[in-house]
């Protein structure tokens, strides 16, 4: 009787999730066939509109279809893309930014500056509006002709700064303690649950950091506006945030305006009679689009590397570059990073799958925000690394981490005990301290990953260990001084990627590739419809059992706030 009302409840979920997904897929194909056709004007401004979290490639939202108001994630895939055709595009004559609560990593915002800054000097007007500029909207917006702001919005500049959140004393209230096994000085991601501040070495590596990016953002807004990096230095010393907005002009803002005022202002000075939006502009580019022969394939490699569906999955992604290895058309492989890193033997199957690749055909890497630690794994093997300013990469280091319950069992009045043939039968055992010799033997393991991380860096660098060794023990730097000690080639863009992979394989024409493909809205709706009947179900949901997994090799460095 069990056994049938399972089935009828299985039966009666399956049909539910049916109609729904039957329902949205409708949906989809009435907006599709709805949609109108779109043509770019003549004398347009491209319109572009900076709101939410950017991520490096943009997805279909299942919002947007159902309300044609509601705001579309942005990628910066379609940020560069249209820029870049704009640029060239006699259609266009001017950009206008539209900057509403915007974020992204500094590497992605400089990306995008320099886009806007290669259209600028083609001969096009760049204009940007906020009604409120945080200071990493403003640090895109600093290189626009036209910096137009709220009469009383504010403009925010304070620096950087680098914080990490340390969950020591929880896990001491909870009766957690997280046993370490590391290799790396300042290898600092299992800090967050041993102390309760940052170690001598993480500060002196972050406090770099944070100079490194400071001393580049100061720069780059102070060339932009054409006043002293001093003056940026006083913008942030003062709270600016909190001042009228007239105490940004003139060096900071050019104009106060309404929103309402700024497109005619817009149309004044740049001689425009009509505007395209972004998502209009991309639809026309893909309509217009030729495709040749000859493609540069450009990987993504963006998230934690691990098995599971979110980030890098590594088994999926080797088999997606080994594909790519054996497709003809393909000439040039670009592997575009932004990843802390995360499992040491993913890590090496990708490396190995990239590795393989070369062989046939130059690998250029593209470092976005990170490429750090099993970030960097995966990249040091290319024939040219770029890297952006403001790319967290380095932290050549390994560690493993295994939970210890047994003070959380002690509160609740639970005990283990245990009957066994040999002496690791029950290792790891998550309800007691590991003993000396199973955290020597941890260790051991530990000291090999380290060595071959440090051997994989070094034949890809193609330097001796031991000058990788120097920079390792889970360092992190910036993108600067990646260039500066050799960790990097050259600092540029996905397009300078792109650039200089087609001319290591001797091409004038070709066409882009991206890898994988992007998953559609109904791809993401099945994943998350995926409904499992029957004791796995339990058993993948225990807490207990994703705290086993956490046992594996971690080259991974922690995700970390600067703003």
């Amino acid at each position: 009787m069990v056994q049938f009302f399972k089935q009828v409840l299985g039966t009666v979920v399956g049909l539910v999730i049916f109609s729904v997904l039957s329902f949205i897929f409708l949906i989809m194909i009435i907006a599709s066939a709805s949609s109108s056709v779109v043509s770019v004007p003549k004398r347009s401004v491209l319109e572009i509109k900076m709101r939410g979290v950017m991520n490096e490639r943009s997805e279909e939202d299942l919002a947007v279809l159902i309300d044609n108001n509601a705001e579309q994630a942005i990628g910066l895939d379609d940020v560069l893309d249209v820029l870049k055709n704009a640029k060239d595009d006699n259609r266009i004559y001017a950009v206008l930014l539209k900057m509403d609560n915007f974020q992204a990593d500094y590497a992605m915002l400089h990306e995008v500056r320099t886009a806007l800054d290669e259209l600028k000097n083609s001969g096009k007007y760049v204009f940007a509006y906020s009604d409120n500029y945080s200071q990493s909207e403003y640090y895109v917006a600093s290189v626009a002709d036209t910096v137009i702001m709220n009469p009383y919005g504010s403009l925010d500049i304070h620096g950087l700064a680098l914080k990490s959140m340390f969950y020591k004393g929880l896990m001491d209230n909870l009766g957690v303690e997280m046993q370490i096994v590391k290799v790396g000085e300042y290898k600092s991601a299992t800090e967050v649950f041993t102390e309760v501040k940052m170690s001598d070495a993480n500060r002196e590596q972050s406090a770099k950091l944070v100079e490194d990016l400071w001393s580049r953002m100061k720069k780059e807004i102070a060339a932009s506006r054409n006043i002293d990096e001093v003056d940026v230095q006083a913008a942030a010393d003062s709270f600016m945030a909190y001042r009228p907005a007239e105490s940004a002009t003139p060096k900071f803002v050019d104009l106060l305006l309404y929103e309402d005022d700024v497109y005619d202002f817009v149309e004044k000075e740049s001689d425009v009679v009509d505007k395209i939006s972004m998502e209009d502009y991309l639809s026309c580019l893909e309509k217009e689009s030729e495709m040749s022969s000859d493609k540069v394939a450009v990987v993504y490699a963006v998230g934690e590397i691990g098995d599971d569906l979110e980030g890098v999955n590594y088994k999926k992604l080797a088999k997606e570059i080994d594909k790519i290895e054996k497709d003809s058309s393909v000439k040039a492989i670009v592997l575009r990073v932004n990843s802390p890193g995360g499992s040491a033997f993913g890590s090496e199957l990708i490396w190995k799958a990239l590795n393989d690749a070369r062989k046939t055909k130059p690998v250029v890497v593209s470092m976005s925000g990170y490429a750090a630690s099993g970030g960097y794994y995966i990249s040091c093997m290319a024939d040219r690394i770029v890297s952006s300013p403001y790319t967290l990469t380095g932290s050549i280091g390994i560690y493993g981490m295994i939970p210890n319950l047994e003070g959380v069992t002690n509160k609740v009045g639970l005990s283990t005990d245990v009957v066994k043939s040999s002496e690791f039968a029950d290792s790891p055992d998550l309800f007691r301290p590991m003993t000396e010799r199973e955290r020597h033997i941890v260790q051991q393991n530990v000291n090999r990953g380290y060595d071959l991380f440090i051997k994989r860096c070094a034949d890809g660098r193609k330097v001796k260990a031991e000058d990788i060794s120097n920079l390792a023990q889970g360092r992190v730097w910036s993108g600067v001084s990646a260039l500066s000690n050799g960790l990097v080639d050259t600092l540029g863009s996905l397009d300078d990627a792109v650039k200089i992979a087609a001319k290591f394989a001797n091409l004038e024409e070709y066409s882009i590739a991206k890898y994988p493909a992007k998953k559609t809205l109904m791809d993401r709706l099945m994943e998350k419809s995926q409904v499992k009947m029957g004791p796995g179900l339990d058993i993948e949901r225990d807490v207990l059992h994703k705290l086993k997994r956490m046992e594996k090799l971690q080259a991974k460095m922690p995700k970390v706030v600067v703003e």
